[in-house]
């Protein structure tokens, strides 16, 4: 296909565009400052949205204050490019421009599902950084068909001063890099796979399964080579045919060559212009490795690097024009008159100690850019490599859609491969992307944003008729208004208001048309098509009962909340949008990306869009087969620092609430609750995106002052072995010091054993990963099923029916059958292993044994290894009749209280399990309690005394804080290397890794940092380095503080060195009492009541 042209946006939604084989929906991705914003630039002025002299500068995208002030992207948004190639055919490219940031991530997440192909954008100075792994994996998760491109090579050439060689070696590091990570993925995908459902010969055919696709390899063209500033990109394809004309320019002038067997030349150039391929000037052949004589050059630096080298050095290093002038007449270019008679001024300037550096440059800059524009245009190659790379919707949704349904987790490569027994046939218009009007419709609203009323299309038609209204009432006199000049109601006012903001949907179409007027459907995310008995058809959709939701002003529990039955709605706007712009139109076909208004009533953040066919009847058992959610989107970055909010003034309340339901339902990883306090707290990713959702409340959504606390970051309890050689568990039987907890609840009826014990490492490790994953949310459900009463028990079958494998349940799925399978292996290794090391039996059977027992997980909404209650009763006899009441819930309700907060400070508990070793009841005392009524009583002073011996089991070891951490990637220069470890010494930050990048002189350190010591850090560091370095904070879970919150000088070492008053700082107990203090929880201070009559004042 050949190189494309640009065109105005006018008539983007025409008939062709409307037909998904020209249609391509992809998004940007990369780290923060590796050119994303800058390369939509250069498209936006091919499609002469913006000037091309504009481009990378104006960040046309960035349309917030704040991103243009700190040059980072905050939201995700879109933009519609028509392109129209040699061949007349027209295509649409939507474009979703996303923040690098990681605590934007969720902004990602959103709009990854909405596209089919991904941009992957690297700094090849920098290279693969953190965040650059996480995007590669959140593409290879949600299956976009990925292009890699090489930006900013204009640094190799005039900072690093590479040369062409060494910038090869440079570009094959970071080539090879990026495919480490593919690698690692795709071997992951299917090692999961293997061991989930798979037989042991299956594990071999995904050995010998072809990987081949999904590297990155420049040869394919799936590697754009850019500099995104400089608005010039290529493929090698695009030096392989200027190659392949000039070394057999005189056979096409002769007429010995024809089109075909040159356009075959340029094929088979194709595949050597990258590797390990040479030209032999003598023999005028490519030759390998082998055939390589000394001196010779790769192709791809002898082709390609050497000519860019030289246009850089005659126009910015060594400016001269006579040389320009030869580059200008050897690529065939032409440049306007003017230009022409300007280049005189590149030598004057240069040589001219009077002029202005700034000038110079610019005019170098634009020289640079006129001369790549047209020989390297980015937007060509960029539109091209989208064009052949990535699928159109019909083909796309076919290989994502099963994914997407939930139906596989290995889906198709195409809809004739899928199977037919898990996709019904109405499934089909949304494998193939049918834009007919006669199938059903299914639209996903992956996210809500926030725009000014004021700048909606219809608001400004308003607007310039009322201005229009107000100028001929201002040229004629109104006699009909009265003395006293009433104005409107002030609601009228406030809903008319141009400056207040509305929320709009973030939407793609996936099958049917769409338009105005027409009655739809809202399936929320947890709405379930299985659990729905009731017919609904296109001729009574509008009449039929449809429950509507009220989430106008639900707040913290609005998410469990969520009505699980469709709502209906009609479509009164559409739009496409245009960056800072949007277009209104009558309708939306399948493969579009669009934005909907009126979401903010209906939908909470997101949900699924459907309409049946027009022919469709309610036919049993098929009526609701279209009634497709699609809304399963997860929070991939967990709210890790929170704030409490306040109204300055008591009065704003409603304003400020109305405020935080609007940010939470356009920020999917904002989350807001009530303290029992009373005030409010907003929860986010991270010091940055919190100071966004702030200035958003006071500027946009709730406009009043509001009162902020300081940062609330989370933190976890556990407890440890105060020496690692010790070993007491098992050694006293007579007196379980340190390790078991025995209460009785008040009245005496109930008596019970607890211990507490740590948790092993491997046990530990094994549970944090599976809770990561979101396996354990859906174990609590099966155990839930598993301990519900069944009548009377009998307790000769019950030891055997407490085990997990072999069992079935219902709603369990095969992850979590592999769960118990590799639980029991772990548990049965630390068995094995603290048998070898302890020599004791008792232990190691309570290992061995610990996955047959498991009772509860929790907390369970805590992030980390988290707790286990296991039933370790030797003899379940005093538990015939359970029928009549059974204790372990209750217990299992005191365990969750105490595991949620801790004793230190009211913190989840971490790495601990707790035996229920003896549960005795008084079957005569509670039988009088329950004919008296008095059951409550007991249940609740179980509850309480199971939750306090859980805490002193927990006190009896030695405990300690778990800290929140940062894993910290720093990159800079040698200069300021000694700084940033100042920096990160002086924020208790512990370096884990320093490398140093080859071939430049940059040094990456990777170092943990506490999130509790992070706040300000970023501002500290440039300031200390002089804008030199720049961190990448990723939240990475909880690592153990060392010291215990409870340590005082006791040894003689540290008594002759600290002495009984301890002048060192327990930092373990600073955290801990500032948590206690703001949770109103008793700190133990002393207090200097009258300091002036201290002995020690000195007078």
């Amino acid at each position: 296909m050949a190189n494309s042209s640009s065109s105005t946006t006018v008539g983007l939604h025409s008939s062709q565009q409307q037909n998904p084989l020209f249609i391509r929906n992809l998004t940007t991705l990369g780290h923060v400052d590796h050119g994303k914003t800058t390369l939509m630039d250069s498209l936006l002025a091919s499609n002469n949205i913006i000037s091309a002299r504009m481009a990378g500068k104006i960040r046309y995208m960035d349309s917030r204050e704040d991103e243009q002030e700190r040059g980072i992207t905050m939201e995700a948004s879109a933009v519609g490019l028509k392109y129209r190639v040699k061949d007349g055919d027209m295509y649409v490219l939507n474009m979703i421009d996303t923040p690098g940031h990681v605590d934007f991530q969720s902004e990602v997440s959103t709009a990854s599902r909405l596209c089919d192909g991904a941009l992957i954008l690297v700094d090849v100075v920098e290279g693969v950084q953190t965040q650059t792994t996480s995007l590669l994996r959140q593409a290879y998760q949600d299956q976009l068909t990925p292009i890699l491109v090489l930006n900013k090579i204009d640094r190799m050439i005039t900072e690093l001063k590479l040369s062409p060689e060494e910038a090869y070696e440079r570009l094959t590091r970071v080539v090879e890099d990026v495919n480490v990570v593919m690698g690692a993925l795709w071997g992951g995908e299917r090692m999961k796979k293997a061991e989930a459902d798979a037989p042991d010969d299956a594990v071999a055919a995904n050995e010998d399964e072809d990987d081949s696709g999904i590297y990155f390899d420049p040869a394919r063209g799936n590697v754009i080579f850019a500099s995104a500033i400089d608005s010039w990109g290529f493929r090698p394809s695009h030096f392989a045919r200027m190659f392949a004309r000039r070394l057999f320019a005189e056979q096409i002038q002769s007429g010995k060559i024809t089109p075909e067997a040159l356009k075959e030349k340029e094929e088979s150039l194709k595949k050597v212009m990258w590797g390990e391929w040479y030209f032999d000037p003598k023999s005028k052949r490519v030759v390998g490795s082998k055939g390589k004589r000394p001196g010779m050059k790769t192709l791809f630096v002898q082709i390609v690097l050497e000519n860019l080298w030289q246009v850089y050095d005659a126009v910015i290093g060594n400016p001269n024009p006579d040389k320009v002038l030869k580059i200008i007449s050897s690529l065939s270019l032409t440049l306007p008159p003017r230009e022409i008679r300007s280049l005189s001024n590149l030598t004057s300037a240069s040589k001219t100690t009077n002029t202005d550096p700034s000038a110079t440059n610019n005019y170098s800059k634009h020289l640079l850019s006129l001369i790549f524009a047209q020989w390297l245009p980015l937007s060509t190659s960029i539109v091209q490599t989208v064009i052949d790379i990535v699928p159109p919707p019909t083909v796309a949704q076919g290989r994502r859609m099963n994914r997407m349904l939930g139906l596989a987790d290995a889906p198709p490569t195409n809809p004739s491969k899928a199977d037919s027994s898990l996709i019904p046939v109405p499934y089909e218009h949304l494998y193939v992307a049918s834009p007919s009007t006669d199938v059903p419709v299914c639209a996903y609203v992956s996210k809500m944003f926030a725009v000014r009323r004021g700048d909606l299309p219809e608001e400004r038609e308003k607007a310039k008729a009322a201005h229009t209204k107000e100028q001929v009432a201002a040229e004629e006199p109104n006699e009909s208004e009265g003395v006293n000049g009433e104005g409107p109601d002030v609601e009228e006012i406030h809903q008319d208001d141009p400056d207040v903001d509305v929320l709009l949907g973030f939407s793609r179409i996936y099958s049917g048309t769409l338009k105005i007027g027409e009655q739809v459907l809202v399936l929320l995310p947890k709405f379930n098509p299985a659990l729905e008995d009731t017919n609904i058809s296109s001729n009574d959709i509008s009449t039929t009962y449809i429950h509507s939701s009220n989430l106008t002003y639900v707040l913290a529990s609005s998410s469990a909340s969520q009505p699980t039955h469709p709502t209906r709605i009609a479509i009164t706007g559409l739009y496409l949008m245009m960056g800072r712009e949007l277009l209104p139109v009558s309708s939306v076909s399948a493969g579009q990306i669009f934005a909907k208004d009126d979401v903010e009533s209906v939908f909470w953040r997101g949900g699924t869009i459907v309409r049946p066919s027009r022919n469709s009847s309610a036919v049993q058992g098929q009526s609701q087969i279209w009634l497709v959610n699609l809304g399963r989107i997860t929070r991939t970055v967990p709210p890790i620092v929170r704030l409490s909010l306040l109204p300055a003034s008591p009065g704003d309340l409603p304003a400020l609430l109305r405020g935080l339901r609007i940010l939470e339902q356009a920020d999917p990883c904002v989350e807001t609750f009530q303290m029992d306090g009373g005030e409010w707290v907003i929860g986010g990713a991270g010091e940055l995106h919190l100071e966004r959702c702030l200035k958003d409340l006071k500027e946009r959504f709730a406009k009043v002052e509001i009162h902020k606390s300081k940062p609330i970051v989370p933190f976890r309890e556990t407890a440890v072995r105060e020496n690692a050689g010790e070993y007491s568990l098992f050694c006293a039987r007579i007196s379980f010091r340190r390790t078991i907890s025995s209460s009785t609840s008040p009245n005496g009826i109930i008596q019970f054993t607890i211990r507490c014990v740590p948790l092993p490492s491997g046990v530990r490790e094994f549970l944090a990963g599976k809770r990561r994953r979101g396996v354990l949310a859906r174990l609590r459900r099966i155990q839930e099923v598993k301990s519900k009463p069944r009548g009377p028990v009998d307790t000769s079958k019950q030891s055997d029916s407490t085990g997990t494998q072999g069992t079935v349940l219902p709603g369990e799925t095969s992850e979590e059958r592999a769960f118990w399978t590799e639980f029991e292996d772990v548990c049965r290794k630390e068995a094995s292993r603290k048998e070898r090391k302890y020599r004791d039996a008792d232990e190691s059977k309570l290992w061995r044994t610990l996955a047959e027992r498991v009772c509860a997980f929790g907390p369970s909404d805590a992030y980390g290894a988290g707790c286990i209650l296991v039933d370790a009763r030797e003899t379940k006899s005093e538990t015939a009749m359970v029928d009549t009441f059974d204790p372990l819930p209750y217990i299992h309700t005191g365990f969750q209280l105490a595991v949620r907060q801790g004793p230190l400070c009211a913190e989840p508990v971490e790495s601990l399990a707790y035996f229920v070793e003896k549960v005795e009841v008084d079957w005569e005392k509670l039988n009088l309690e329950i004919e008296q009524n008095r059951i409550t009583q007991t249940t609740g002073s179980l509850i309480s005394a199971v939750r306090d011996a859980c805490r002193s089991g927990l006190l009896e070891w030695s405990p300690r804080l778990m800290l929140a951490m940062y894993s910290c990637d720093i990159q800079c220069s040698t200069d300021v290397l000694g700084r940033v470890y100042g920096v990160l010494s002086k924020r208790k930050g512990r370096v884990v890794a320093e490398e140093m990048n080859e071939g430049t002189s940059f040094f990456t350190i990777t170092a943990r940092l506490p999130v509790i010591e992070s706040f300000g850090f970023a501002d500290e560091l440039r300031k200390r380095t002089s804008g030199a370095a720049g961190a990448m904070l990723v939240f990475s879970g909880y690592d153990l503080l060392s010291l215990s919150p409870f340590w005082v000088p006791s040894t003689i070492e540290e008594l002759e060195d600290l002495g009984t008053t301890a002048d060192r700082v327990n930092q373990a107990k600073v955290y801990m009492d500032s948590v206690r203090e703001r949770k109103g929880l008793f700190v133990d201070r002393k207090l200097t009541i009258e300091p002036e009559k201290q002995r020690t004042l000195k007078k």
